[in-house]
């Protein structure tokens, strides 16, 4: 899925204040697939360029228990 992702775009790479990367690393495919997925799950009823969108209570305890797991 991620080759097939970055074909379509660039891969972002996360820096930190003490280390720049040259190459993206496994973090950084998983965060960038699971973004892809997760704005195509919940952002997909949203009207593009507003700064508001709706999510029902059951989408955004799955996003929250998603969040909690993240190492």
């Amino acid at each position: 899925m991620a080759v097939n992702l970055i074909k379509e775009g660039t891969l972002p790479l996360r820096h930190t204040a003490w280390y720049t990367k040259q190459n993206p690393t496994f973090s950084d495919v998983l965060a960038f697939v699971r973004r892809t997925i997760w704005a195509g799950k919940y952002f997909h009823n949203s009207a593009s360029g507003t700064e508001r969108f709706e999510l029902s209570r059951g989408h955004l305890n799955v996003l929250l228990n998603q969040f909690a797991s993240v190492p």
